[in-house]
């Protein structure tokens, strides 16, 4: 091992909790009134348990997969069948690897032959090639076509059924792991189901995750690591599966009910404000179709919501003069806005809407003596600027680990130039048929379809990455009240508000990349603030039974188009006639 490598990472680390500690014991904190009470405390509970059990629901499958790792050209093993088989359809599974295996056939009348099964770039998804050859076989042999692949499980059929009745004969280092890898156990799952299979980017990160873990190179690297890492963790607990990879994403969706709850109460200091937020949350189709996938989206989003909670936190304090509570704050907005763009650059867009609050809160409203605000800023760059810069360091430590280059930074940096490049070329130059302007996003013009499924008698199986419309449509005119709030009655409230929404959603103006519905998601949980200030203005003039009716329709649209944010099967012509509301709304 290379322990001057290892040590760079130990010594940013080391720094980092030393700015912690100095912060902490320089800033000890004051006595303020609690946000939560104990019955905030179990409502929250409640609502998280709800929502945890739904989005648990036809989650994935645990795939108990064996593993056949072909590194050498030599690697092969032979399937005699005890008697002659008409095969008619192979599903096979492949895990990391960029090789391919072929496979050699010989009939019952002694012709041989061979053919590839390539796995097309797709990577722990069951794929499958209907036999080329109407004789009988007797014995098959698997072996590499190129080198460096991972065969996860190998399955044959006839017309009627899988078939069971032959042996396995190959070296007797690799005969017991094989058994497990060329199934005579039937498994509910063999078509392209993303129960047991990857799906859209799933193919990327859950891969990317599982290298990590096995000190290899990663297979994606267009992003920053941190979200990665942090699927790897569900990997670690449930194995290499669909289950495994989707198991953080979704505690992070579950941990943001929590936090708008949270965020709402401090907010508008309403009990029913922070319920009316918590549920709009729970029932957006995006914000429950992204915690179910292995997405790096859903860590940056719960990462943004805890940085602005804590930013808005330091800015009350402030304003308040309650100085040590606010840089205790400031200090935890630095962390969360470090996690959040090693996640996921989108975590930068962040930075303006800290600098203005910083400005208006230290200059215009505290006006504080030229030195003292130089000691200030000096403190407020350390937890700003170094600490967010030393956790996304720490965030590249697995990579660097495993490359060549001796210096972290250099290497960090050498990073986010090649992913630089690649944004600003190559994804200027793709097209994509579910690509979206900016504009559209929240009227919902052209949703994502992420996957598809349909057998013989009309059930179907879709995901779809898109807003619910109640909230999405209704958003656009929460915006609107509270920019006319702004203008007639200049409440900091609702200028903090807009703010967050705009330093989210404006940067993508700018953008000239491919664009998808989903990078709207990070600005939903301010876009239901939003919503949840309007309601709850109408909560205190007595309108109760508007509020309520929306909040049952926002319900019933969530209960309506569950099958299609949610990939359970069902009759594909309820999806035509109820869900297909647009010609543009294809999934």
């Amino acid at each position: 091992m290379d322990y001057i490598k290892l040590l760079q990472p130990i010594v940013i680390f080391s720094l980092l909790v030393l700015i912690f500690i100095f912060v902490l014991k320089r800033y000890p904190t004051a006595k303020t009134t609690a946000v939560l009470d104990a019955k905030d405390k179990k409502i929250i509970g409640l609502l998280t348990l709800i929502y945890g059990v739904i989005s648990f629901c036809y989650f994935g499958a645990f795939n108990a997969f064996g593993s056949w790792h072909v590194g050498n050209p030599d690697q092969s093993f032979d399937i005699v069948f005890n008697k002659p088989q008409q095969i008619e359809k192979i599903y096979y599974y492949y895990g990391v690897g960029d090789g391919n295996l072929k496979l050699e056939y010989t009939t019952d009348r002694g012709e041989t032959g061979t053919f590839p099964f390539r796995s097309e770039w797709s990577f722990y998804k069951w794929q499958s090639i209907n036999f080329p050859i109407t004789q009988s076989i007797r014995q098959l042999t698997i072996k590499p076509e190129t080198p460096g692949i991972e065969l996860k499980r190998l399955t044959f059929f006839n017309a009627n059924q899988q078939i069971t009745d032959f042996k396995i004969v190959a070296s007797a280092e690799t005969a017991a792991e094989l058994n497990a890898v060329v199934g005579k156990k039937f498994i509910n799952h063999y078509d392209n189901s993303y129960l047991s299979s990857t799906f859209f980017d799933e193919v990327y990160y859950a891969r990317t995750a599982y290298e990590y873990l096995q000190g290899l190179p990663p297979y994606s690297w267009v992003h920053p690591p941190l979200g990665i890492l942090l699927i790897a963790i569900g990997i670690i607990i449930f194995g290499m599966n669909p289950v495994g990879w989707r198991f953080i994403p979704d505690i992070t969706g579950i941990i943001m009910i929590a936090v708008i709850y949270i965020f709402a109460k401090e907010l508008f200091k309403s009990r029913k404000a922070a319920i009316i937020s918590s549920f709009l949350l729970m029932f957006d189709f995006m914000h429950f179709t992204m915690g179910r996938m292995a997405s790096i989206d859903s860590s940056a989003t719960l990462f943004i919501l805890c940085e602005y909670y804590f930013l808005y936190k330091y800015f009350s304090f402030r304003m308040n003069q309650q100085l040590n509570n606010a840089v205790r704050s400031l200090l935890f907005c630095g962390l969360f806005f470090g996690l959040a763009m090693a996640s996921k650059w989108q975590g930068l867009y962040t930075a303006p809407l800290v600098f203005v609050c910083l400005i208006y809160a230290e200059l215009f409203k505290n006006k504080l003596a030229f030195k003292t605000l130089i000691n200030k800023f000096c403190l407020y760059a350390v937890m700003l600027i170094l600490l967010p810069i030393g956790l996304y360091l720490l965030a590249y430590s697995s990579s660097f680990m495993t490359n060549q280059q001796t210096n972290i930074l250099s290497f960090v940096i050498n990073m986010q130039e090649a992913m630089l490049n690649y944004h600003h070329s190559y994804a200027l130059n793709v097209t994509h048929p579910y690509s979206s302007n900016w504009w559209s996003w929240p009227l919902l013009v052209k949703p994502l379809s992420l996957y598809y499924w349909q057998n013989d008698s009309g059930l179907a199986s879709s995901i779809v990455l898109m807003g619910n419309p109640a909230i999405w449509w209704s958003g656009i005119l929460a915006v609107a009240i509270i920019l006319k709030s702004i203008i007639k009655d200049k409440r900091l409230l609702t200028t903090q508000l807009l703010l967050m929404i705009l330093s989210l959603y404006l940067p993508w103006i700018f953008i000239g990349r491919l664009s998808f519905i989903y990078y709207f998601y990070s600005v939903t949980p301010f876009w239901i603030l939003a919503i949840t200030y309007v309601l709850n203005e109408q909560l205190q003039v007595g309108n109760k039974k508007y509020v309520y009716g929306y909040l049952l329709i926002c319900g019933l649209l969530f209960i309506m188009f569950y099958p299609v944010i949610s990939g359970v099967p069902f009759y594909r012509s309820y999806v035509i006639k109820y869900l297909l509301w647009f010609s543009s709304w294809n999934f």
